[in-house]
């Protein structure tokens, strides 16, 4: 069972359900002990038998009555929960306690190596990419692996990895329009307004020197960033990189 968090979704109650409940019976919304009673039911016939399990993507912001049935589904019977997100302690508090009350394991994902890449983009592709084609979008994408899969498709749409005897071979330089572009886009729009200052100034000076930067901006959006992973700081100068 699929469950996505998002921005617009968290704006309404039970906005991340909102899909499953529409397969209910009508069920009074206001109640959150009667909607939980008819979706154990409804899972429960539709698994017949089946262990049910709840893959809930960018758990972080699913709003708070789909975060409560969606952890009283866990706790009351027998499913199973998988969860995403960039940050566990941005998750609700009744999320952040399954993982204190050991009901859910954390994995921190590191970024993929280049073999993990080159196997998302045959996936992507449904074809082998070249050894050349697999580094250039590894390199630039870091093992992020959003990134890998927004590049690997933006240079396919733009014919700069083409298929070439039995192999997806890149044929030009990385291009960074299409999906990539508006992912980025989309990002930086939805950052705060004082950390869009930081990433303005060190994208066009990269290798800043921190007491430099923090001359012109306040720590705080410093802080947050760095914690993301967004900036980087080398420590023998102290200097600040995307």
């Amino acid at each position: 069972v699929h469950i996505r968090g998002s921005k617009v979704a968290a704006r309404t109650d039970y906005g991340a359900l909102s899909w499953l409940l529409s397969e209910l019976p009508e069920t009074a919304l206001s109640n959150p002990v009667q909607v939980l009673r008819a979706l154990k039911l409804h899972l429960d016939e539709r698994s017949r038998g089946r262990r049910v399990l709840l893959v809930v993507d960018n758990a972080h912001e699913l709003d708070s009555l789909s975060q409560t049935v969606t952890v009283q589904l866990l706790r009351q019977s027998d499913a199973a929960l998988l969860a995403t997100t960039p940050d566990l302690l941005l998750c609700g508090e009744e999320l952040v306690r399954l993982w204190s009350d050991g009901k859910v394991r954390r994995i921190d994902l590191g970024p993929l190596n280049i073999s993990d890449a080159q196997a998302l983009m045959e996936r992507i592709i449904q074809g082998r990419p070249s050894g050349v084609a697999a580094q250039a979008v590894w390199a630039h994408a870091k093992g992020n692996p959003l990134f890998t899969s927004l590049l690997c498709r933006d240079q396919i749409a733009a014919g700069r990895i083409q298929e070439r005897g039995g192999t997806w071979t890149l044929t030009g330089p990385v291009t960074f329009s299409g999906e990539m572009s508006d992912w980025m886009e989309s990002w930086y729009r939805d950052i705060p307004l004082p950390q869009r200052k930081v990433v303005e100034l060190v994208s066009l000076c990269p290798g800043l020197p921190m007491g430099t930067l923090l001359n012109v901006v306040d720590a705080e959006p410093v802080d947050a960033l760095e914690e993301r992973g967004t900036l980087k700081v080398e420590n023998g100068e102290s200097a600040v990189y995307l």
